[in-house]
Order: structure tokens, then sequence, then C-alpha cells
């Protein structure tokens, strides 16, 4: 017998949230993997990033030219325009 009502939600559902995060998981190695062979020289890695300036609405590009950096900054943006309500701040200038 479950304790509570939570504990059996995560029972119904171990197997799509098992699914979700191994989902999620390979989208974000194919996005770091990518990366890693589109943008390979230091002139690319400039270029990217003078490029990220231009979408600074969506997010602050930190770190950008590392594929750890590239592979987050896309989605925090669009996480945050997503669920942005109308009184929302827009975030850092």
């Amino acid at each position: 017998m479950l304790r509570s009502i939570y504990t059996k939600a995560l029972r119904d559902y171990r197997a799509a949230i098992l699914g979700w995060g191994l989902g999620l998981a390979l989208m974000l190695y194919a996005n770091i993997a990518g990366f890693a062979t589109q943008i390979t020289t230091p002139r690319a890695r400039a270029e990217f990033a003078q490029l990220a300036q231009t979408f600074r609405f969506l997010a602050e590009p930190v770190e950008v030219t590392t594929p750890t950096g590239f592979a987050t900054w896309p989605s925090s943006g669009s996480c945050r325009s997503s669920s942005a309500s109308g009184r929302a701040s827009p975030g850092p200038a």
C-alpha cells in the first residue's frame, strides 16, 4: 500500500517519466554533439558568439562558445518566453 497519492502517481507514470527523461537526454546529447562537429575553429566560435548577441531577447548568451553553454542557452530562452506572462519581467537588459 502506498502512503500518499504522490507516490502512487509516480508509480503509475514511471514508464512515462523514464521515457521523457531518456528522450530529453538524447536531445541534449544530439545538441552537444552537433555543436562539437559544426563549430570547430576559433573563428567559427567568435562568429557564433557575435551572432548569439543578436538573440539576447531570448536569454543572455553566457558561454555559448562551449558545447554545454550552447546546449543550455537556446532552451533557457524558449522556456522563459513560453512561460512568461504579461506582467513578468523580461530579464536583464
